[in-house]
């Protein structure tokens, strides 16, 4: 019994903090997870935004270009 109370005193304070951050954290990492499953969601729009304004851009550079000819 002596051992299991000097375990406890030694390591009970260190565990728990330790479950204290853990649970603390989660929330934060879940938002964080949330928030970046967003920026690739709409990294994602703006790359097919951007591959359409390329395609635009080299359709009007071939009108001139015929245009001139």
């Amino acid at each position: 019994m002596q051992d299991f109370v000097n375990i406890l005193s030694n390591f009970g304070f260190p565990v728990t903090i330790a479950c204290y951050l853990l649970f603390r954290f989660e929330k934060i990492l879940s938002d964080l997870t949330k928030t970046n499953n967003e920026l690739v969601i709409k990294n994602t729009a703006l790359i097919t935004e951007i591959s359409s304004l390329k395609d635009t851009i080299s359709d009007l550079k071939d009108s001139i270009n015929r245009g001139q000819k």
